[in-house]
């Protein structure tokens, strides 16, 4: 579980970030997790909101430092020597400084996605399945 672990709020940009650390014994995707005020959930179009579409594996009790400034997004290590992952909202004005509304995360709960064949002879043949399913029913 990817957890709010800080606010570093700032009169520069450069300096304010929000802190996330995986909270849980797995590592995690961070693509999929959204940040968002309290003002963005009650309200369509006010407050603030970021999807990660990042596509990196978070490992357990590692960091993701989410900074309001311009860069490109990396892996490092903190001074303690824990592993950080930093991205980059590629903002100059303020979002956290000046606002002390609620912060939310939010993760996906479910994917589906349709399996693809390339060709037509990978494809499973459906008899089997039935079988099993049938058989299950029983």
């Amino acid at each position: 579980m990817l957890r709010i672990v800080g606010i570093q709020r700032s009169e520069r940009v450069s300096e304010e970030f929000i802190l996330l650390q995986n909270q849980c014994s797995m590592r995690l995707k961070l693509k999929g997790h959204v940040l968002m005020t309290e003002n963005r959930v009650v309200a369509e179009d006010e407050g603030f909101v970021h999807i990660f579409d990042q596509d990196e594996l978070i490992h357990s009790g590692a960091f993701v430092l989410l900074r309001s400034g311009y860069g490109d997004s990396r892996w490092g290590r903190t001074k303690e020597g824990s592993l950080v992952y930093t991205v980059f909202l590629g903002k100059r004005e303020f979002h956290w400084e000046k606002t002390n509304e609620k912060l939310h995360i939010a993760n996906v709960q479910h994917t589906y996605e349709e399996r693809v064949f390339r060709d037509r002879d990978s494809w499973p043949s459906a008899e089997p399945e039935l079988e099993t399913a049938s058989s299950l029913l029983r």
